[in-house]
């Protein structure tokens, strides 16, 4: 997961796990803005680590999503998991705060490259997961995700001009604006 080949997905890395002594942690969020919690099935020696390839929170650039599954925009950032046997279903919640703009759970879909070839566009139904729930202020969590070994995982929108995640906000980006500025908005 961490090589340069694998895409290099060692930023703000969690984990929940139960070791082998039977000590458990089922609930995890680290420094990132992804947790993983409520694994249905964990048993000895399961883990499920992730980490992301420290791609920016906004969609400004990003044409790698499912269009033909009605996604108009995505996060530039990427999350992979690494797992070691089979922990089941789990929750997963994205504290959105750091995303700037309006987000919408209806709007929200959980993407996962289920075929593993590192292309969101190309995925399915099945790779296109709706159902967020917004839990409190700017955190939407999905339930009952089965996310397997090395699936990269990211978040999408359908509807791009109420939850654009955020695009640039070129409003704000003027003539004669300095570069500060400018490379504020577009780093966001």
């Amino acid at each position: 997961m961490d090589t340069p080949g694998n895409g290099d997905y060692d930023h703000e890395v969690a984990g929940i796990g139960q070791a082998s002594d039977d000590s458990e942690h089922f609930d995890a969020q680290g420094t990132g803005i992804v947790r993983i919690n409520t694994p249905s099935s964990i048993g000895t020696s399961e883990f499920l680590i992730w980490g992301h390839d420290n791609g920016l929170l906004n969609s400004f650039g990003v044409t790698d999503f499912p269009s033909s599954q009605g996604v108009q925009s995505r996060i530039e950032r990427v999350w992979r998991p690494a797992e070691t046997g089979e922990v089941g279903t789990v929750t997963i919640s994205f504290d959105l705060t750091a995303v700037p703009g309006s987000k919408t759970a209806s709007d929200l879909r959980l993407l996962i490259d289920t075929d593993n070839n590192g292309i969101f566009s190309d995925e399915l139904a099945s790779g296109v997961i709706s159902g967020a729930v917004n839990t409190s202020g700017d955190i939407f969590e999905w339930t009952g995700i089965d996310i397997d070994d090395e699936l990269r995982f990211t978040i999408g929108s359908i509807n791009a001009t109420q939850t654009p995640l955020p695009i640039v906000d070129r409003a704000i980006i003027t003539v004669g604006a300095s570069p500060a500025l400018i490379a504020s908005r577009v780093a966001l």
